[in-house]
C-alpha cells in the first residue's frame, strides 16, 4: 500500500515500513512498478519516490549549456530545489507518515538526480547518506568544483553505481564518466568517508529496481 503526498508540482509516492529509516528517491517517472512496496518491506524502511521535478533545471547547480545539440540550457536551480526539499517536502512527507523526529535519511537519484544528491551532500546534512546511480558527473565544471568543496567529514555513506558501457560515448563531456566517478570515490575515501563504487552491466535507467536494491542494501548495511 502506498500513500501519495502532493506538494505543488511534486508528487511523493510513499511506502512505509519504518518510523526512523527513510529513503528519498529522485526519479523521472511516477513510480518504479511495484518495486517501491516490495523494497520497503524487504529492507524494513520507508521509501519515498519524488517525481514532477524539472529535471534539467531543478537538479543542476549552476547554468550550463546542453551536452546534446538542440537541447535546452540547464538553468541551475539546485539551490532553490534543495531549499524546497528541506523546508517543504521532507517536513510534509515525514509529518504525513508520522516519522520519528530525526530519522536516518538517504537521498538517491539517477543521472542528474545523482548529481544533485552528491552536490547537496556538500551543502547540508539533511540526508545522512546518498546513492548516485549513473551520476551526471559530466556536468560542466562539476568535477573540478567538487574537488574544491569535498566534505571534510561525513558520518554517512556514499554509494555509486555506473554501467560498464557508460563513458563510451563520443560526446566529449561524457566519455570520461567512469574515470570521473572513480576519482570522486577515491577522494571521498582519502578523507575517511565511507564510499563505494559498483560497476554494473546496465546503464542509467536500465534495471533500476535491481540497482536501487544494491544501493539500499549497502547503505542500510543489509546482506
Amino acid at each position: 500500500m502506498t500513500t501519495v503526498v502532493n506538494i505543488g508540482t511534486l508528487e511523493c509516492v510513499c511506502a512505509k515500513q519504518s518510523n526512523n529509516r527513510i529513503a528519498y528517491i529522485l526519479y523521472p517517472i511516477a513510480c518504479i512498478g511495484n518495486w517501491i512496496v516490495e523494497a520497503a518491506r524487504r529492507y524494513g524502511i520507508t521509501i519515498v519516490v519524488i517525481t514532477g521535478i524539472d529535471w534539467a533545471d531543478d537538479l543542476t547547480p549552476w547554468e550550463a549549456s546542453p551536452v546534446r545539440r538542440g537541447a535546452k540550457n540547464f538553468a541551475g536551480h539546485a539551490a532553490h530545489f534543495l531549499h524546497r526539499l528541506r523546508s517543504e517536502v521532507v517536513p510534509a512527507v515525514e509529518s504525513q507518515l508520522a516519522m520519528s523526529l530525526h530519522p536516518y535519511r538517504v537521498l538517491a537519484g539517477v543521472s542528474l538526480g545523482a548529481l544533485f544528491a552528491l552536490w547537496q551532500w556538500t551543502q547540508c546534512d539533511t540526508f545522512t547518506s546518498i546513492a548516485c546511480l549513473s551520476g551526471a558527473f559530466w556536468y560542466k565544471g562539476f568535477v573540478s568544483w567538487f574537488y574544491r568543496h569535498l566534505p571534510r567529514k561525513k558520518k554517512g555513506k556514499a554509494y555509486f553505481s555506473i554501467g560498464m558501457s557508460e563513458g563510451d560515448s563520443r560526446e566529449a563531456d561524457t566519455r570520461h564518466l567512469q574515470a570521473d566517478t572513480r576519482e570522486i570515490v577515491g577522494d571521498l575515501e582519502s578523507r575517511g568517508i565511507d564510499a563505494r563504487m559498483c560497476l554494473e552491466p546496465a546503464c542509467e535507467h536500465q534495471y533500476s529496481p535491481y540497482r536501487f536494491n544494491a544501493a539500499l542494501s549497502t547503505l542500510y548495511s543489509l546482506p
